[in-house]
């Protein structure tokens, strides 16, 4: 959704077509992504995030990520059009150095579980190699199949390096990740203008 922002003042209103946004999060455009997509736009207004930071300076306080929104119907009364308006507290989430940026490109193809090493790798100036357990807790992940679990860090690590955002990534033999960020200027050489941060 913050797509449709970047050239927007933060706080004032923008519009953001369905279509357009099932196309820009990389969803095929059929009912059942409209459908999600309209799911997704109504829980993020619904949901609230506290910022609260102790160690950053500025304020603290507790937002929903969209602050309001409208929406224009079609003939059969489903949404297609949102006009939407951000909270300008948001910038909280940007405060300090608490937060990670990612380029949405790239960020955006990897898997569920290469992102969440992404995640790791890109809040970690130096990231120390992690336990392949501890980072399958990190998921949230229910395989409880070592090998098959090795398996898929071993494909999150070739995703990372095939996006570019990796230098290294491997698993070693004592079942740990080891991970190193691309240096920036390689991955700026990449980059074609599209960056989201994620807190």
């Amino acid at each position: 959704i913050l797509q449709f922002s970047q050239n927007v003042p933060l706080g004032k209103t923008f519009d953001c077509g369905l279509k357009e946004l099932v196309r820009v999060v990389g969803w095929k455009r059929n009912g059942d992504n409209y459908r999600r997509a309209r799911e997704s736009m109504s829980r993020v207004k619904a949901n609230e995030v506290l910022a609260n930071d102790e160690r950053a300076y500025g304020k603290s306080g507790s937002m929903s990520l969209i602050h309001s929104y409208t929406a224009t119907n079609d003939s059969d009364g489903e949404q297609v059009n949102f006009t939407v308006h951000i909270d300008t507290n948001m910038i909280l989430l940007f405060a300090g150095h608490t937060f990670t940026s990612h380029t949405w490109e790239l960020y955006r193809d990897l898997s569920p579980i290469a992102r969440r090493l992404a995640d790791y790798m890109q809040s970690h100036r130096h990231p120390y190699p992690l336990d392949c357990e501890k980072f399958r807790l990190m998921c949230g992940s229910k395989n409880n199949d070592k090998s098959s679990w090795r398996q898929k860090v071993r494909k999150a690590c070739e995703e990372l390096l095939t996006a570019g955002l990796a230098a290294f990534a491997s698993l070693d033999t004592k079942g740990s990740i080891v991970i190193q960020q691309a240096p920036p200027g390689a991955l700026r050489a990449q980059d074609d203008g599209g960056a989201t941060a994620g807190a």
